[in-house]
């Protein structure tokens, strides 16, 4: 293995629960209920994705560039209070040098480059990739990662993807590379393996996991 692709939300900041308090607050504009609960069983999609797919599911009579435009406005002001997530933050620091490092995610490349700094992860992360600005089709595609691996000069089944929703994990397998599902043990991921916490493993230890 010679790349480690990252997800940003809920991998490496503890945002899913922020987010779901935005889908919240945006559907609630609208008189729609419980956008806390739809945001959790649609989480991994891109904004725009989410607001089509809302304005459709709940017969909302706005065009969905409203949604998406509050969906980012919220991002950029708010986000930011998401906690990290320190044990995987501090596995990725310290993967052995020869191992390149990317971030791909369904955010915006602002957001992406603006968290990525913020984690203190902008001297490792070699490229960042997102789904949202970049490429055609967003995850559970596989374009994100294939641009991802592309700017890391690897090959697809030389990347190991560290994902916790079901369109990125299916993303990285449709890219023909190794997923760990970052979720609790048990969780029906369609991952390779499933890792609940990075604390006190190593790069080794992970690529010893997908070997067996």
């Amino acid at each position: 293995m010679r790349a480690i692709i990252s997800d940003l939300d809920g991998v490496l900041m503890d945002s899913e629960k922020t987010k779901g308090l935005f889908w919240k607050e945006i559907l609630g504009d609208y008189d729609v209920p419980d956008g806390e609960k739809w945001y959790a069983i649609h989480k991994g999609a891109p904004g725009p994705v989410l607001a089509a797919r809302a304005v459709n599911e709940f017969r909302i009579k706005a065009n969905p560039d409203l949604l998406t435009a509050k969906n980012r406005e919220l991002h950029l002001t708010k986000l930011g209070d998401a906690e990290p997530i320190p044990n995987t933050i501090y596995f990725l620091k310290h993967l052995p040098k020869e191992v390149k490092l990317a971030v791909a995610s369904s955010m915006y490349v602002s957001l992406i480059q603006k968290f990525v700094k913020q984690l203190g992860l902008e001297k490792r992360v070699e490229e960042i990739a997102s789904g949202a600005d970049e490429v055609a089709h967003d995850k559970p595609a596989p374009d994100v990662y294939q641009l991802a691996a592309k700017r890391l000069g690897v090959l697809p089944s030389e990347c190991i993807v560290i994902e916790d929703s079901l369109s990125g994990v299916k993303a990285a397998k449709a890219a023909g590379m190794y997923c760990v599902g970052y979720a609790q043990q048990g969780s029906s991921l369609p991952a390779d393996i499933i890792i609940s916490d990075f604390s006190g493993l190593s790069f080794a230890d992970v690529c010893a996991r997908l070997e067996k």
